[in-house]
């Protein structure tokens, strides 16, 4: 049989005393009472105080380092490959200010006159022009290499671009889902704001990750860990 805890001790002798105090047992007194039910509100206490902390769910950041530590303590923690991207869309901004400035010096011209033919015909070969450079620029995207970096709490997206490098950090726990678009995955986030950008013009760079980059299978199977846990209540 297991021993009495003290409150329990308190309340047998309390109960004892009343037995023997009281003429008839059928009618307690209210001092009997009072005492009684201070004893049973702090063996309420007591017992919450200690099955509190039996209760209390591990910190979600704290699962997402246990999951990086499984996933890579042990394996390479940057991931190279390769994207595709549109090429350069100066020289189409280029042309797109020439041509509204040759427009309005065409407006100024008299009609039927040399000038006029002339401006004309800058606008029909200007035109078939882009439309060779639009067709070529969607045959022939640029490759851009890319690397993903691993940390406990975040990774590094990296990309090196023909005029600079661009670097995103992308906190894990900011995650939302992926999803496959072209011949990548596209990761989603909770919200852009909290991605950091080498370069804060550059925010509507996706995250794209190429299906052919290294070590595919653990990275896609720990990003569907780590959204998992994003999307369980704290």
């Amino acid at each position: 049989m297991s021993s009495k805890s003290s409150l329990e001790h308190k309340t047998d002798k309390l109960w004892k005393n009343h037995l023997t105090t009281q003429a008839e047992p059928s009618s307690p007194s209210n001092k009997f009472w009072n005492n009684y039910q201070v004893l049973v509100e702090k063996s309420k206490q007591a017992s919450i105080a200690v099955s509190a902390p039996l209760t209390q769910k591990p910190h979600k950041e704290a699962l997402i380092r246990d999951k990086f530590q499984v996933y890579w303590a042990n394996n390479h923690t940057t991931l190279n490959g390769e994207i595709k991207l549109p090429k350069s869309h100066k020289v189409f901004n280029t042309y797109g200010a020439v041509t509204i400035f040759v427009f309005l010096i065409y407006l100024s011209l008299p009609e039927n006159s040399i000038a006029a033919d002339i401006v004309y015909a800058f606008f029909l070969f200007g035109g078939i022009l882009m439309f060779k450079l639009s067709f070529l620029t969607r045959l022939s995207p640029q490759k851009v290499p890319c690397s993903i970096e691993l940390k406990e709490n975040h990774l590094l997206y990296k990309l090196s671009l023909e005029s600079e490098a661009l670097q995103v950090k992308v906190p894990y726990h900011q995650i939302k889902k992926f999803k496959v678009q072209g011949g990548y995955l596209k990761i989603l986030v909770k919200n852009r704001r909290a991605l950091t950008y080498s370069h804060p013009q550059k925010r509507k760079q996706d995250i794209l990750i190429p299906f052919d980059i290294e070590n595919p299978f653990y990275f896609k199977r720990f990003l569907g860990e780590i959204i998992e846990i994003n999307h369980t209540k704290s």
